[in-house]
């Protein structure tokens, strides 16, 4: 990205620190597509067997994640302007086509086939998830599951092909992701809380 970064004007990220707290929290929420996925945590937690251990790697990774969006949407703001970014339909895809070498003219190309190589493993532990929860809940075989989801993703997939309908499906997802993964575990955390005090008192009382 030094190429990029070169070329950025950095006024375009001026004024700093004028915006109000409502207007932080719905760029937060507009961010949680790129943030979902690490509630896949919470299916895998249970399997692993120490959990103390797991906390460090964890917290890094979503550290590291937290950063790299950082820092592609500094880079991403001082590259365009604002009325480019209004344009753009993939801004990050939109930088690297403009990054050329004499050996390669189209490095896009080479950065979204190797991406798919950052995709195929989230989208493996997801279908694991999902097919394990539905398995667990409804009793259905997990192999079936699979060809069923299998089936399903491949249907959408070549179903949608505009750039609207994409951003429409990323905007519902992130919707579902805000109450998903922020909202339904801090409803879940007191009850959880709850549980374990009344077994516990449960299991303390006299016989």
């Amino acid at each position: 990205m030094y190429d990029p970064i070169s070329k950025m004007d950095w006024l375009h990220l001026l004024p700093m620190f004028q915006t109000s707290i409502p207007e932080l929290l719905k760029g937060a929420k507009a961010t949680i597509y790129s943030l979902s996925g690490f509630e896949v945590l919470f299916v895998l937690y249970p399997f692993i067997d120490n959990k103390e251990k797991a906390k460090l790697p964890i917290f890094l990774g979503m550290g590291y994640t937290s950063l790299l969006i950082f820092s592609m949407t500094v880079i991403v703001l001082g590259y365009f302007s604002l009325e480019d970014l209004s344009e753009v339909e993939f801004s990050v895809l939109a930088i690297y086509k403009s990054v050329s070498y004499t050996f390669i003219e189209r490095l896009d190309f080479i950065v979204v086939a190797q991406w798919m190589f950052v995709i195929m493993p989230n989208l493996a532990l997801l279908m694991w998830a999902l097919t394990y929860g539905v398995k667990r809940l409804y009793r259905v075989p997990q192999r079936t599951m699979v060809y069923a989801v299998a089936i399903v993703i491949l249907i959408l997939v070549s179903v949608i092909k505009y750039e609207r309908v994409i951003n429409q499906l990323v905007d519902i997802i992130s919707e579902v992701g805000f109450w998903l993964i922020f909202v339904y575990p801090l409803i879940i955390l007191p009850l959880v809380w709850i549980k374990k005090k009344w077994r516990k008192h449960k299991g303390s009382a006299p016989t």
